[in-house]
């Protein structure tokens, strides 16, 4: 798949851009922390969603949600 979508990820717990972007494949963006929750989002095809998701994963991270939307 090429098709670029914009993703939000909710991350349980407060994560900061630095401690996501150090190793990450994609950057992403803290877009907001609220309730011990942070969200990100980021551009991406599917394929690079999976890296992305492996990552988070091998950080310890618990994801609690990922939206999808068409990029603008």
């Amino acid at each position: 798949m090429t098709d670029v979508c914009r993703y939000a990820i909710t991350i349980l717990g407060t994560v900061t851009e630095e401690d996501l972007n150090t190793t990450s494949p994609l950057a992403v963006t803290v877009a907001e922390v609220a309730n011990d929750r942070t969200q990100v989002t980021l551009l991406s095809d599917q394929a690079g969603m999976v890296g992305v998701i492996r990552h988070l994963h091998g950080l310890g991270l618990i994801l609690l949600s990922i939206d999808r939307t068409p990029a603008l």
